[in-house]
């Protein structure tokens, strides 16, 4: 009786281990067929709404059913203090990425091997798993908005201005700026588009420090250098010319460490910024051309610079002395291509007042009273003299009595300025600054050979 209820007992063990193991068998070919469907596994949810067990069509066909209607729907605000930029979607010519969504929803838990999908496949049963549906944008689109909202928030910088008044100077204070964050708000944006999201959102914007401060020209106390060269105000076009270049360097600012270039501030040398035709020194010779005058601004401002002891960076004497200052004190300009320079080697800033006052041309360089008491001279030292030859060109046309000097003749120097530097009056050092070379220029008289007679 024993051995039957032994026996009856195995078989319903070995009854139900089959019953189970069938059962996970048909289980398995189950999933094996449902993960293996060219559909979306179960429970995945694309935007809120459920895709699962659709094809790709299927899906799209499901989604655009109801988010198609959406986009036209949405708008989106920018804004920055008092100033609102409202656009509604269409604008940026928007449209839902369904094909991208989808090919993710597909794609979701069928990447790996049998058995992973089917578990993957059994936890979406039991947890589910959302993806976003994610909206595409016209980029060119979106940086033209860009450029038009950054242009009306852009507020460019104002430095901080000084004036030489009797008694002192008057400082304006500085202004900061503002501009959009170009790429913060890109990005921002973007994202905010491609997430669907509505509403009013704050610009990103950045404050745009001025370079020269009131702080900064409160160092300013005090003259470093004076020097004016005389002119002639009853050369009207060449006056004006002075007037021009004058003007658009009064007023400069150097910190500490800047180059100035006069051909920076009082350039281009044109007629449409004002310049009249005036002399011009050209290979030796006087010619008309536009802005001349403008090198005895250079030169001016070279000996208040040499005065000031500030570095002269670049400088190079006329072809020609010139009547305005002894020999070897003059610089000149042409074109972009000679320039007069001079660096701020001072630890505080400089401010150059230059004008016209009656004859004169006036340039002023003031700083920090530490070097206002400072004396500087210059000094030519004349090494030779080169006596020019004359040429004479004989003209058939012309009497025998008639004679015609076509180009004067001008006499050639080497010279070597020093720079000085006294206390109290007297010399304490003596430097060689530069020495220049004026070439001569050779004479031309024009005379007759055609005799009287014939």
């Amino acid at each position: 009786m024993e051995a039957l209820d032994s026996k009856l007992k195995n078989s319903r063990v070995l009854l139900t281990t089959g019953i189970l193991l069938f059962t996970f068998f048909l289980i398995f070919i189950l999933l094996f067929f449902k993960v293996n469907r060219d559909v979306i596994y179960p429970n995945i949810i694309v935007q809120g709404i459920n895709v699962g067990n659709l094809n790709k069509e299927q899906a799209k066909n499901l989604l655009k059913e109801n988010f198609d209607h959406v986009l036209g729907e949405k708008r989106i605000a920018f804004t920055y203090k008092d100033e609102r930029w409202e656009f509604a979607y269409d604008e940026f010519e928007s449209r839902y990425e369904y094909d991208k969504a989808i090919q993710e929803a597909f794609e979701f838990g069928k990447d790996a091997n049998l058995l992973r999908r089917m578990k993957a496949y059994i936890g979406l049963i039991f947890n589910g798993k959302e993806f976003p549906l994610t909206i595409s944008i016209e980029d060119e689109l979106l940086q033209h908005i860009l450029e038009e909202i950054g242009e009306s928030i852009y507020r460019p910088s104002v430095d901080a201005q000084i004036k030489h008044v009797s008694g002192g100077f008057e400082i304006t204070p500085e202004v900061c700026g503002e501009r959009l964050q170009r790429d913060r708000a890109n990005r921002w944006i973007r994202q905010a588009l491609e997430a669907g999201r509505e509403g009013n959102m704050e610009l990103p914007v950045e404050m745009i420090s001025p370079r020269i401060t009131e702080e900064i020209l409160n160092s300013i106390d005090s003259a470093l250098a004076s020097f004016s060269t005389s002119y002639n105000p009853n050369a009207k076009e060449r006056a004006e010319n002075l007037k021009i270049a004058s003007s658009m360097i009064n007023g400069v600012v150097l910190l500490p460490g800047d180059v100035f270039s006069t051909y920076e501030f009082i350039g281009p040398i044109t007629e449409a910024n004002g310049y009249k035709n005036a002399p011009v020194i050209v290979d030796g010779d006087l010619e008309p051309g536009i802005g001349g005058g403008v090198c005895q601004i250079a030169t001016t401002l070279f000996n208040a610079a040499v005065r000031a002891d500030l570095e002269i960076v670049e400088r190079r004497h006329h072809s020609l002395p010139v009547g305005y200052v002894p020999l070897g004190h003059d610089a000149t300009i042409a074109g972009d291509w000679i320039d007069f320079k001079f660096k701020n080697n001072k630890d505080y800033p400089l401010y150059i007042k230059m004008y016209l006052n009656g004859d004169r041309v006036v340039a002023n360089i003031f700083g920090n009273h530490q070097d206002a008491d400072k004396e500087i001279g210059l000094e030519t030292e004349i090494i030779s003299k080169i006596v020019p030859s004359i040429k004479y060109r004989k003209d058939p046309s012309k009497y025998t009595d008639y004679k015609k000097i076509e180009r004067q003749a001008r006499t050639g120097y080497k010279v070597n300025v020093y720079k000085i530097i006294y206390e109290n009056g007297v010399e304490t050092h003596r430097e060689l600054l530069h020495y220049d070379y004026y070439r001569p220029v050779d004479g031309i008289i024009v005379v007759g050979t055609k005799d009287r007679r014939e």
